[in-house]
């Protein structure tokens, strides 16, 4: 006799009760066992919808900043560059140079929630979760920059008169004056380009992070959820 037919015969002869019992325990862990896996599927889907949409936001970011780079930065500090050469160069005579007073307006940055989702949403490695915390400094510092050079530009502007050509044009160019030097023009302007190239750098690191991890995770689940 097979096993088979030997389990069918002990089935034959358990009374009818028996019957309803073993049946109830066996469709509940059937019902436990298709929960579970259903739950555990939802968590991959959602998992890899939060890894889209925090790549998403990296490209936001970095479009915003390449926008803010080539419009503002770049150009701003070209011009800069371009009179501290002058300055230097400078031998004899008259010196007339176009000082760029141009402020800049804040950008809107989706950091906060691109932050909120990799952390509580997405179980990345240690590099993706280290880059977003270097991305969130960059933008702050970014931020800070950008007032302070309104708030450089609105003190040059009140103290202008009260400064001869010469004394505005060595503050712009943080050139020494009567031994001393005022850097603070020159050492906005270099942060301002680098806090730029950081937050498009650590956006493009994060969004490569999360495209590899979304296909590792993808293609662990891909044939046991049937995505």
């Amino acid at each position: 006799m097979s096993i088979w037919s030997a389990v069918a015969e002990t089935w034959r002869n358990t009374p009818a009760p028996l019957h309803t019992i073993i049946t109830a325990a066996f469709g509940s862990l059937i019902g436990a066992w298709l929960a579970s896996r259903s739950q555990a599927k939802r968590r991959v889907v959602d998992e890899l919808r939060a890894v889209h949409t925090a790549h998403a936001l990296c490209f936001s970011i970095i479009n915003r900043a390449l926008s803010l780079k080539g419009l503002q930065i770049r150009p701003m500090k070209e011009r800069h560059d371009q009179a501290v050469a002058a300055f230097q160069g400078h031998q004899r005579g008259p010196l007339e140079l176009a000082l760029d007073l141009q402020t800049i307006s804040q950008h809107k940055f989706p950091e906060a929630a691109l932050e909120k989702i990799v952390f509580e949403k997405c179980e990345v490695g240690a590099r993706a979760l280290v880059s977003v915390a270097a991305l969130s400094g960059a933008i702050d510092d970014l931020r800070n920059s950008i007032d302070y050079r309104n708030g450089l530009i609105s003190e040059f502007r009140e103290q202008r008169d009260k400064m001869t050509e010469l004394d505005r044009i060595q503050l712009y160019v943080g050139a020494p004056k009567a031994g001393e030097v005022d850097a603070r023009f020159v050492s906005n302007v270099q942060a301002l380009s680098k806090q730029t190239d950081d937050c498009i750098f650590f956006s493009m690191f994060l969004a490569g992070e999360l495209m590899r991890y979304g296909s590792v995770l993808h293609s662990r689940n891909r044939l046991r959820y049937r995505l």
